[in-house]
């Protein structure tokens, strides 16, 4: 039986996505982490660090939690800036892992 090629794993905060992650790195998978990408974003992408000053005035995602978890429309916005940046690093991940 062939092995699968990818395996997403997805729940909601505190669910052990990273433990599960970790688990399969333990046994040699490659893995991935949405997490680690945004964290990357937030921390070195110069355009997504701008966006996020001008709309937030901070870099801190503590700060910037307390805002998209009280604002539906807030948090909107920042997935709407993510989202597409976490979908382009992750097709460059897969892609170099073929």
């Amino acid at each position: 039986m062939p092995r699968p090629k990818r395996v997403a794993i997805t729940g909601g905060i505190g669910a052990g996505k990273s433990e599960a992650l970790q688990a399969f790195a333990r046994y040699g998978a490659a893995v991935i982490s949405s997490d680690e990408i945004v964290h990357d974003l937030i921390a070195r992408d110069d355009a997504t660090r701008a966006a996020l000053l001008d709309r937030f005035g901070t870099t801190n995602r503590g700060e910037i939690g307390k805002v998209v978890f009280a604002d539906r429309d807030e948090l909107d916005w920042l997935e709407r800036l993510l989202h597409p940046r976490v979908e382009e690093r992750s097709r460059q991940w897969f892609e170099a892992q073929e």
